[in-house]
């Protein structure tokens, strides 16, 4: 694993900005969907991938259920 490690601030409106050598390494671009993460006291965020929502559709299906529209769009804004 790769790691890199910046400071950034939050601002009045609660944005942050993500340090651009971070962004090129990530090929992250300014409409990329970003998943936010709370664990304990860290917040973890990062791109947002068809794989994640093809990932939560297979769990799902393992449990025996499915997940709805509203819940996709609730979890991951779509």
């Amino acid at each position: 694993m790769l790691s890199t490690v910046k400071t950034t601030r939050l601002s009045t409106k609660g944005q942050v900005v993500i340090p651009a050598d971070i962004r090129k390494e990530l090929d992250m671009n300014e409409t990329d969907e970003l998943i936010v993460t709370r664990v304990d006291d860290r917040i973890i965020m990062r791109k947002l991938h068809i794989g994640d929502i093809l990932e939560e559709a297979q769990q799902a299906s393992e449990k025996d259920r499915t997940v709805s529209h509203e819940e996709m769009k609730k979890k991951y804004g779509i």
